[in-house]
């Protein structure tokens, strides 16, 4: 269903705008980053499209709570993201096993997508495992163009 691919979510100039708040509030490359992360859910109200915020992370690590109906405060999940700014040849940019692991075995937890928005590259993890680079961070959080949504 077109709706709900991950290339239709990221047409979504919302998210794209929430995915980009998110990586800046992260400070990537900075001394103190932090992940951040949240729910892509349908509005109850509107049903369209919107971003949870969830409460931030830690410097290399992310929480998100288990939604074993596939709803975050009633709201359906469509999917879910968070940050990588962590940079340095330490760190790893794409997403890690542990990411992998999450979105395989909790798929009604954060929906047919979860995102992992790195300072260079966005990636998106399918619930079978496949990760995908969406592209340049830069280029796949333009905001300019219209909303297709």
């Amino acid at each position: 269903m077109k709706e709900h691919s991950a290339e239709h979510l990221l047409d979504n100039s919302t998210i794209r705008c929430a995915f980009r708040d998110a990586l800046l509030e992260s400070r990537p490359g900075t001394k103190q980053p932090i992940e951040q992360g949240g729910f892509i859910v349908r509005d109850a109200r509107t049903l369209r499209p919107v971003v949870r915020r969830l409460s931030v992370g830690q410097a290399d690590s992310f929480q998100i709570p288990l939604c074993p109906d596939g709803r975050f405060h009633g709201e359906e999940i469509l999917g879910s993201f968070h940050t990588h700014p962590n940079t340095g040849p330490e760190w790893q940019e794409e997403p890690s096993r542990q990411d992998i692991r999450l979105v395989t075995e909790y798929p009604e937890t954060v929906g047919p997508w979860h995102f992992v928005i790195g300072q260079a590259q966005a990636y998106c993890i399918a619930n079978d495992g496949t990760v995908t680079v969406m592209g340049a961070t830069d280029d796949v959080l333009q905001t300019d163009s219209e909303d297709q949504s």
